[in-house]
């Protein structure tokens, strides 16, 4: 399985109207900052 396919059984509570992006691609781009070492 990949990353993706476990982050999408993570329940997105945005609601409709403030959604531009998934959430799939909000917590991968999370992700990799994080793993980039990213900080702040």
């Amino acid at each position: 399985m990949s990353i993706i396919t476990h982050l999408e059984w993570i329940e997105d509570p945005r609601t409709d109207v403030n959604i531009k992006h998934t959430l799939v691609y909000v917590l991968l781009l999370t992700l990799n900052a994080v793993l980039s070492g990213a900080d702040g």
